[in-house]
């Protein structure tokens, strides 16, 4: 994620005669041409033509340049410090190369090739037939035609000279009289090329002879270069050398062109405008180039070893094969697909979040061979304190995020296809139980340890044999850029559940962190997704292409029902339950407003107090009950025995940047659900009960209570819930992740459509 400046200094298909791009698709057909393995050759040079905007600055040597693909205009400039006339003795430099005084040396100092009019030089130097006139060629003529033809057209004007240092260029150019830059004025490389050779000349105060071609226009007419226009070339020559006073005064008052424009200096000053600004902000990495990345590791994979397994980089990496990629069936065990979940927080096993359920159905796919699924990193003596912490309650959930998390160091919750891990920071804690064990932020020892821990997991569990996705929810709890950098996935996908700068204050160095986070795990990631059009629209800031996929539910299963709870079985009267945190996004006035005006209905709160306790004030209300916390399918035969599920949420920054995922929930358990007016509803909101205000919240609650609950449900509303299923947007994540895997190389191979 380094900004990239591209500098274009010719119009580089005009080369191969070619005016069209390639798209990397049509780039990849092409596999067969006799260049398709040297980069510079025509397909690639084809396909370059057309991501040439996608640089972050873009730099041009000259004005036509800048027509063609815009861009700052930064010449070919020399070093204004040494390319000085006054600096060299010319008179005993011309003398080392067999020069006098009196001599008129036309001066090309380059590789020399008959397109460059040294031919055409010579000839017309013949033509006039004057013995003081020489051409002067610095620079091995490795074409033995080109050679003899420069002989015979020139004899003794033309004086051929092998390479020189380039250290020297200055001092080789003040042998100069004349610079002459003859291009074919009908080639469409010339239409766009200016030669090094103007501001060699420039530079050193020698005059320059060129053929009218467009970027030397405005050069010429700002009187720094004399156009052959429809003079011969002996003709001009004559008329140069015959006026040298004139003509070399006028060049050595260019010299201040050059310094203006053409200097080290000058490009400095161009140069800073263009690289300073993406230097404050590093842009995303375009989609394009992370495309053209992956079909590389595709097309070049390296094969297994002799003993069929794949090599092992040594390093805690993943083996070379993954790391590098490769093309279906090319290095990999089969057309399968590994996922490594990164989840942001500690509590996997305890709630149907999103990337719960994610995994679940996920691992349901025959595309998916196997899911290692890591909660973010923890220490040792924080993961202590949430089982001894004194004010834990029935209404916090550290207790429960203490077992779990020893659950899966146990390896309790792994299944064949889902392994569940966590890394502990400090586990000498565990040994000692030392109170002084450090707790603040990561030492590199630390970091190392991370990921040695993660290679180590990874290895365990054969990831690298098959593709591999990394799949992270964004976070400040590690540093997923030097996770990818280090192990190098074949595809990211960045899971941005809900805008989480929205829970911070508005100034707070945690919201500018959390900004951050964003910033640097979407620029890296191949695949963003989000769960509402909100958080979609904030992340487009970081990312150039955000795919909306909303949270879903779970569809019924026709289990026998073995009826509500013991704790709901001995409420009178109408249940209105809600069940997640119970937090500030909780409207508790309106809660408290619901009691007071109806003391027959019960309110069950059924989530942790552990971010907020403000709530628990309405545990002075009879007909309001705290459940504390329960897990997911506990929660849901909770959910069965509400006669109404609510959603009494505020409407602020946060809940404008979620997708209810309660919602989903409420609808797949047969429950009426009344909320207060939220964002994200999508297309259940036409079956919720919306409050305007308490007062309505508690009519619609009434209307609710009356609707008619029956065992099965409509073909309607089924159809509405298998459009919003899991198992549907888990089929549309497959399909656009195998769009980017695929999107340069081919369909995906039959076997990930279960077609074997």
């Amino acid at each position: 994620n380094r900004p990239l400046i591209l500098d274009v200094e010719d119009h580089e298909l005009a080369f191969f005669r070619e005016n069209e791009s390639l798209t990397l698709k049509e780039a990849g057909k092409l596999q067969e041409d006799r260049g398709f393995l040297t980069p510079y050759e025509k397909v690639w040079t084809r396909y370059c033509e057309g991501i040439i905007p996608l640089a972050d600055g873009l730099t041009v040597s000259n004005p036509e340049l800048q027509r063609k693909y815009g861009g700052e205009i930064v010449p070919h400039a020399r070093d204004e410090k040494i390319f000085d006339p006054a600096l060299y003795d010319r008179d005993s430099i011309r003398a080392k190369f067999g020069f006098t005084p009196e001599d008129r040396v036309i001066l090309f100092i380059g590789t020399p090739r008959l397109y460059k009019g040294i031919v055409d030089i010579a000839e017309a130097l013949a033509r006039l037939g004057d013995p003081r006139y020489k051409l002067c060629i610095i620079g091995t003529v490795k074409d033995r035609d080109l050679r003899a033809r420069l002989e015979n057209a020139g004899g003794d004007h033309v004086r051929l000279f092998e390479d020189q240092p380039y250290k020297d260029l200055p001092a080789n150019l003040s042998i100069g009289d004349l610079v002459c830059l003859l291009q074919n004025p009908d080639s469409e490389v010339s239409q766009y090329q200016m030669p090094a050779k103007f501001t060699d000349a420039l530079a050193m105060g020698i005059p320059i002879l060129a053929t009218d071609v467009p970027p030397l226009r405005e050069p010429a007419s700002a009187g720094l270069v004399e156009l052959l226009g429809d003079s011969s070339l002996e003709q001009k020559i004559e008329e140069i050398f015959s006026n040298y006073a004139q003509f070399k005064e006028r060049a050595s008052r260019n010299r201040e062109a050059f310094l203006q424009e053409y200097s080290y200096a000058a490009a400095a000053e161009k140069l800073e405008s263009v690289i300073l600004p993406n230097s404050i902000k590093p842009p995303p990495v375009p989609k394009e180039f992370k495309r053209l990345l992956r079909f590389h590791r595709q097309l070049f994979a390296p094969s297994r070893n002799g003993s069929g397994q794949h090599t092992h980089s040594g390093n805690g990496a993943l083996p070379e094969a993954s790391k590098n990629g490769a093309a279906p069936g090319a290095g990999y065990a089969d057309d399968k697909y590994d996922i490594v979940f990164f989840w942001k927080q500690n509590d996997t096993g305890i709630y149907g979040r999103r990337q719960h359920m994610l995994v679940k159905h996920l691992s349901q796919m025959p595309q998916v061979n196997k899911i290692v699924h890591f909660d973010a990193p923890i220490d040792a003596k924080t993961m202590f304190s949430l089982q001894d912490r004194e004010e834990n309650s029935g209404t916090d959930q550290s207790n429960l995020v203490f077992l779990q998390t020893v659950s899966r160091l146990l390896g309790e919750k792994d299944s064949e296809k889902v392994k569940y891990h966590t890394y502990v920071r400090n586990l000498e804690y565990l040994r000692n139980r030392s109170r002084n064990s450090r707790t603040g932020g990561w030492s590199s020892e630390e970091r190392q340890d991370h990921l040695q821990y993660l290679a180590d997991v990874l290895e365990e569990n054969g990831i690298g044999e098959r593709r591999t996705i990394f799949w992270v929810c964004p976070t400040t709890n590690f540093d997923f850029r030097e996770i990818v950098a280090s192990f190098n996935p074949d595809l990211v996908v960045a899971d941005v559940i809900d805008d989480q700068r929205a829970w911070k204050d508005a100034d707070s160095p945690q919201r500018e962190t959390q900004g951050k986070i964003y910033e640097q795990i979407l620029s890296i990631s191949d695949v963003t997704l989000a769960n509402c059009e909100p958080v979609r629209q904030s992340m487009l800031e970081y990312s150039e292409d955000v795919r909306i996929v909303p949270n879903a539910l779970e569809l019924p299963e026709d289990d026998a029902d073995p009826g509500p709870p013991e704790e709901l079985q001995g409420l009178e009267g109408p249940i209105i339950g809600y069940v997640g945190n119970l937090s500030s996004r909780i409207d508790i006035d309106l809660l408290e407003h619901v009691a007071v005006s109806r003391p027959d209905w019960n309110l069950v709160l059924i989530g942790s107090t552990h971010l907020s306790t403000e709530i628990l004030r309405l545990d002075v209300y009879d007909n309001v009950h705290f459940l504390g916390v329960k897990k997911y399918d506990e929660a849901r035969q909770y959910i069965k025995g509400f006669d109404v599920a609510m959603v009494p949420h505020l409407d602020n920054e946060m809940t404008r940047s979620m997708n209810p995922l309660k919602v989903f929930v409420y609808f797949s358990l047969n429950v009426p659900v009344v909320s207060t007016e939220i964002e994200n509803l999508g297309e259940m909101r036409d079956m919720v009960h919306v409050a305007r205000d308490p007062e309505d919240f508690v009519r619609k609650t009434e209307l609710a209570l009356q609707e008619e609950r029956n065992g099965s449900l409509s073909a309607e509303h089924m159809e509405l819930l298998r459009r919003n299923s899991w198992e549907d947007r888990v089929e549309t994540i497959m399909q656009i992740i195998e769009e980017e895997l695929f999107a340069t190389t081919q369909d995906p191979p039959r076997s990930l459509h279960g077609n074997d």
